[in-house]
C-alpha cells in the first residue's frame, strides 16, 4: 500500500502557482495555430515533434517542482510520452509508410500510459471501490461496442490489406478502449478532482477522438500530414503538458476517504446512455445496413450490459437496505432511552430505579439471543474509574457519573452484543447513575436532622448544591460552585438565583419555583442555562426539592449538574436522527429516480429483443433464439422489480389515493381467475373459483384490489407443484367481504411467517426451489388491503399448503390516503 504524505508547498512553489501551466498552454496553442495556418511553419514536421518533446520536458519540470508522491506514475507518463514522440520522429524523419516501426512506438505508448493511470487510481483509493469499477466497465463495454462496429470490425473484411497492416490498424482503437476504461475509472472514483485531472482527461479525450478519426480516414486511404488530425494530436500533447505543470498535479494521488460512491443524476444518464449503445447499433444496422454488422455480437454485449446493470442495482438495493436498518435501529434505541429516562425521573427510590434500569436494558437487547440482565447497586458511591467491559458473551456497564460509580449493569448472553447496543447500554447507565445520584442526595437531605451532617455530605458532592429561601435567595452553596460556575462561594451567598441565570429564562425560573411551592417535599427536574464567572453560559440540569417546611433545612434544595457534554451529545444524536430521516427521504427519491431512469433503457432492451425474435426470418439459430428469450425474460423480471419499487415508493410517500367505485365481486374474481388460468394449466395445477350466493357488489378501488388478489393467486400457483390444487373463494361474513386463496403447495415455515410482509423478504423454501420473486409483492398487497381498511392473514405449514384470507369491511367506504411507511 502506498502511503501519501501531505507536504506544505515551499515559497517558490507558491510563487509559481498555476502560471507555468497557463504559459505552457498559451504557447502550445500558438504553436498549433502556426502549424495549421502560418507559413513556413504550416505542416512543419519539426514543429510537430518539438511540441511532443516539450511534454516530456514539462513532466520532468512538474515532478521536480511539485514532488508528487508516489512518483512512479509520472515516470510511466514520461516513458509513454517518449515512446509517442519516438513514433513521431520515426514517422516524420525516416519511414512515413504504414505500418512502420513508428507504429510500434505509438502502440507501446497506450499500455504504459494506462499503467501510470492505474497507479494513480490505486494511490487515490482507500479501499475496494467495486461500484466505480463496475460503472467504468459498463461505460467501457458500451463504447467498446461502438469501436468494434465502426472502427475495428471493418478491417477484418479488408482482404486486399496485409495481415500486419490490419492488425496495426485495429490496434489503435483497441488501445483507445483500454485508455478509455482506465480514464473512466479514474474520473468516476472517489478522490479530489483538481484542475490537473481535468486537463489530463481532456488530453485523453482528444487522443481517443483523433485516433478514431484517423482510423476512419485510413479506411478510405485519405490521410495526409499537416491537417486537422495533427492538430488533435498536438492538442493532446499541450493539454498533458499543462496538467504536468499545474500545482494541483500533486493532489492527483491524494488518498480519498472511504465515503462510498453515490449514483448522481449525471452518472445515471451516462450509464443509461452506455446501456443504450447496443440497441442503438441494432437500430442503425436495421436502418442503414452497416457492412459486416454482427447481430450476435451486439446481442451478446446487450446481455453483458444487462448483467452488469443488474449487479449494480443489487448492490444499491443492499446498501439501501442496510441504511434503512441502521435508521430503524437508531430510532428504536432513542424511543427506548426516552421511556427509560421518563421512568427514572419518576422513580421514588433505588429499587424502582433498579427495575427501570433492567427494563430499559431488556428493551435494548430485545431481538438478540437469550440475555440475562441484572443491575447491581452499591450501598455507597465508589471512586470513579470504572469503564465499559465487553467480552464474547457479556457486557458490564458502570453506573457512573463524572466523579463516582453507583453500581453496574450486567448483560450476559450466548453471543457478542452489537456495538450500537453497547452504546445504548452505556447511555442508559449514565441516566441510571444520574437518577441514583439524585435519589441519593434527596434521601440524605430528607433523612438528615442536623445541618452539620447535611453540610458534611454536600461539601463532597461533585455537583453544585444550593439551598434557597422562599424569595429564591441563595442561603447555602457547596464549594463545587467553583468547578461548575467558576465563582467563589462568598460571591454567591446572599445573591438571587435569578442573577446566576440566563436573563431570557428569568420568567420561566420564577414560574417553575412557584409551581414547586405547591408540591411540598416533591422533587422536580429542569434544565437551565447559568452564567459563569467569565460571562459565558453553561447548560445545567437541576433537581429541586421544596423543603421549606422541613425544620432541619428550611429551604429549597437545588442540585445542579453541568450537562454541557451531554447536551452536545444529545444535539449530535438529534442531528444524526435528522440525517437519517433525510437519508430515508433521499432513499425514496433515489429509488424513484433510478427506477424511472432504468425503466426506459429496459423497455428499449425488451422492445429490441422482441424485434429480433419476431423479425429474424429464421436467421437465428436455436441457441441464439434461446439467448434472446433469456434476455427478454430477465429484462421483464427486472422491469417488474422496478415497477414494484416505484409502486412501493409512491405508497410510502403518501401519493397514492384510492379511487373507489361499486364493482361486481364476481366479475372482479373472474378477471383475476382468467389471468392466472393459463399459468396454472401450464403447471398442471387445478384452479377453482367459488363465489358464494349473496356476494354482489363492493365499494373499492378495482385496479388496486385486483392487483392484490392477482399477486396472491399467482403466488399460490407458483408455490404449488404439478397436480396440486388452488382455490379462490369469496363470501360475506357479517356483511364484510372475505376472499380466501388456498393451496396444497409447499407451505411456509412458522418461524418465517412473521417476515412475509417485510420488504425484500424471501422464504427459505423459495430460495431453495429457486422460485423467482422480488420480496415486494406481499408488502404491496398488505398496503393495498390496509388502505381499504381491511386485514390480511396467513395460515400455513410446510407440506400442508397455505391459506391467505383478505377481509374488506363493509363500512370502509371513504377514501383513505396511505401513510408513509
Amino acid at each position: 500500500m502506498t502511503r501519501v504524505v501531505a507536504r506544505a508547498p515551499s515559497g517558490s512553489e507558491e510563487s509559481l502557482s498555476g502560471r507555468p501551466s497557463l504559459i505552457y498552454l498559451i504557447a502550445g496553442s500558438i504553436a498549433i495555430v502556426c502549424y495549421l495556418v502560418v507559413p513556413p511553419l504550416a505542416g512543419s514536421a519539426w514543429l510537430f515533434k518539438l511540441v511532443g518533446l516539450s511534454v516530456a520536458v514539462a513532466i520532468v519540470l512538474g515532478v521536480a517542482w511539485y514532488r508528487p508522491r508516489p512518483i512512479l506514475p509520472w515516470v510511466l507518463f514520461l516513458v509513454a510520452q517518449v515512446l509517442f514522440v519516438g513514433g513521431d520522429y520515426v514517422y516524420y524523419t525516416f519511414d512515413p509508410s504504414f505500418p512502420s516501426v513508428g507504429d510500434g512506438f505509438y502502440i507501446a505508448y497506450y499500455p504504459v500510459q494506462a499503467a501510470g493511470l492505474l497507479l494513480l487510481i490505486r494511490s487515490r483509493t482507500s479501499e475496494s471501490d467495486w461500484a466505480s469499477a463496475l460503472d467504468a466497465l459498463i461505460i467501457t463495454v458500451g463504447f467498446g461496442l461502438l469501436s468494434w462496429v465502426f472502427l475495428i470490425q471493418p478491417y477484418t473484411h479488408l482482404r486486399d490489406e496485409t495481415l500486419l497492416s490490419r492488425v496495426v490498424s485495429m490496434s489503435y482503437p483497441t488501445m483507445d478502449v483500454l485508455l478509455l476504461a482506465v480514464t473512466a475509472r479514474l474520473l468516476i472514483g472517489n478522490g479530489a478532482r483538481p484542475r490537473a485531472l481535468y486537463l489530463m482527461a481532456a488530453s485523453i479525450v482528444c487522443l481517443i477522438l483523433t485516433d478514431g478519426a484517423y482510423v476512419a480516414i485510413e479506411l478510405s486511404g485519405a490521410y495526409g500530414t499537416g491537417g486537422f488530425l495533427d492538430v488533435g494530436w498536438m492538442s493532446t500533447y499541450v493539454l498533458w503538458g499543462a496538467a504536468a505543470l499545474h500545482p494541483s498535479m500533486r493532489e492527483l494521488s491524494a488518498r480519498a476517504p472511504a465515503t462510498g460512491t453515490s449514483l448522481s443524476g449525471r452518472r445515471v444518464l451516462l450509464l443509461a446512455a452506455a446501456t443504450l449503445i447496443a440497441p442503438a447499433t441494432l437500430l442503425i444496422d436495421s436502418l442503414w445496413q452497416v457492412p459486416g454488422f454482427s447481430v450476435p455480437v451486439s446481442a451478446s454485449v446487450s446481455a453483458v450490459l444487462f448483467v452488469l446493470v443488474l449487479i449494480r442495482m443489487l448492490g444499491l438495493f443492499s446498501s439501501l437496505r442496510d441504511a434503512v436498518g441502521r435508521h430503524e435501529r437508531a430510532e428504536r434505541r432513542e424511543r427506548i432511552l426516552r421511556r427509560a429516562a421518563t421512568s427514572l425521573t419518576v422513580a421514588p427510590d433505588r429499587e424502582h430505579i433498579r427495575r427501570a434500569a433492567v427494563n430499559g436494558a431488556r428493551d435494548l437487547v430485545q431481538g438478540l439471543a437469550e440475555m440475562r440482565i441484572s443491575a447491581e447497586m452499591y450501598d455507597g458511591a465508589e471512586p470513579h474509574g470504572a469503564v465499559v467491559v465487553t467480552s464474547s458473551d457479556s457486557v458490564v456497564v458502570p453506573l457512573a457519573t463524572q466523579a463516582a460509580v453507583y453500581g453496574r449493569l450486567v448483560v450476559i448472553g450466548s453471543a457478542p452484543v452489537p456495538t450500537d447496543v453497547v452504546d445504548g447500554l452505556q447511555t442508559l447507565g449514565a441516566q441510571v447513575a444520574l437518577a441514583l445520584e439524585s435519589a441519593a442526595l434527596t434521601e440524605v437531605l430528607s433523612r438528615q436532622r442536623s445541618e452539620s451532617r447535611v453540610g458534611a455530605l454536600v461539601q463532597n458532592s461533585s455537583d453544585l448544591i444550593m439551598v434557597l429561601d422562599a424569595q429564591l435567595v441563595v442561603r447555602f452553596v457547596t464549594p463545587s460552585v467553583v468547578r461548575v460556575l467558576g465563582l467563589h462561594p462568598d460571591h454567591v451567598l446572599g445573591t438571587s438565583l435569578l442573577s446566576l441565570m440566563d436573563p431570557s429564562e428569568h420568567d420561566a425560573v420564577t414560574a417553575f419555583y412557584s409551581r414547586l411551592r405547591l408540591r411540598a417535599q416533591e422533587s422536580a427536574r429542569a434544565e437551565w442555562r447559568m452564567r459563569c464567572s467569565d460571562g459565558h453560559l453553561t447548560d445545567v440540569e437541576t433537581v429541586s426539592t421544596d423543603l421549606l417546611g422541613h425544620p432541619s433545612v428550611n429551604g429549597i434544595v437545588v442540585t445542579a449538574r453541568d450537562i454541557t457534554e451531554r447536551k452536545a451529545l444529545e444535539m449530535g444524536l438529534q442531528r444524526h436522527v435528522r440525517e437519517l430521516e433525510e437519508l430515508d427521504r433521499l432513499r425514496n427519491d433515489f429509488v424513484a429516480t433510478v427506477s424511472h431512469e432504468l425503466r426506459t433503457p429496459l423497455t428499449s432492451i425488451i422492445g429490441h429483443v422482441e424485434l429480433l425474435e419476431h423479425d429474424d426470418d429464421g436467421d437465428l439459430s436455436a441457441g441464439r433464439s434461446n439467448s434472446l428469450e433469456v434476455i427478454g425474460r430477465n429484462s421483464e423480471r427486472l422491469l417488474t422489480l422496478i415497477e414494484d419499487l416505484l409502486t412501493l415508493t409512491h405508497m410510502n410517500s403518501g401519493t397514492v389515493t384510492l379511487r373507489r367505485q361499486s364493482i361486481c365481486v364476481a366479475d372482479l374474481l373472474a378477471g383475476v381467475h382468467s389471468q392466472v388460468e393459463q399459468i396454472a394449466a401450464a403447471k398442471s395445477v387445478e384452479l377453482t373459483l367459488t363465489c358464494s350466493p349473496g356476494v354482489d357488489t363492493v365499494h373499492v378501488d378495482r385496479e388496486q384490489l385486483e392487483r392484490a388478489l392477482l399477486n396472491l393467486l399467482t403466488n399460490a400457483v407458483k408455490f404449488t407443484p404439478a397436480g396440486g390444487q388452488v382455490a379462490l373463494r369469496a363470501e360475506h361474513v357479517d356483511a364484510d367481504l372475505v376472499v380466501t386463496i388456498s393451496d396444497n403447495g409447499v407451505g411456509i415455515p412458522e418461524d418465517e411467517q412473521m417476515g412475509l410482509f417485510t420488504r425484500f423478504f424471501r422464504s427459505s423454501i423459495a430460495t431453495r426451489l429457486a422460485i423467482p420473486g422480488t420480496g415486494l409483492g406481499l408488502v404491496i398487497v398488505k398496503q393495498i388491503v390496509e388502505q381499504h381498511g381491511g386485514t390480511i392473514s396467513i395460515v400455513s405449514a410446510p407440506g400442508s399448503g397455505t391459506t391467505v384470507t383478505v377481509t374488506i369491511p363493509a363500512d370502509a367506504t371513504t377514501e383513505v390516503r396511505t401513510d408513509a411507511a
